[in-house]
């Protein structure tokens, strides 16, 4: 299954500030799944609400403005390039 996940280039490097003890560093990958049905993700407390979802459909509202920018964006440029 692991070679189904093709990362296709990063959207973006972000420092997280919003938590107290510690400054966190987020990355954004695009991830392209090329197998027939999507494996299973492993939800842990810290993301409880994480799921595949397709750009080819509405995307979901992120919590970061900064998340939504870079996503937006990439999809926008994805789709413009078929």
């Amino acid at each position: 299954m692991a070679q189904d996940l093709l990362i296709e280039n990063q959207l973006g490097i972000f420092m997280d500030n919003s938590f107290p003890e510690e400054d966190k560093t987020v990355h954004l990958y695009a991830i392209r799944y090329t197998g027939v049905s999507l494996p299973p993700i492993i939800i842990d407390e810290a993301h409880v609400e994480a799921k595949w979802w397709s750009t080819l459909k509405p995307l979901p509202k992120l919590k970061y403005s900064y998340q939504n920018i870079a996503i937006v964006k990439f999809v926008s440029q994805s789709h413009s390039e078929k």
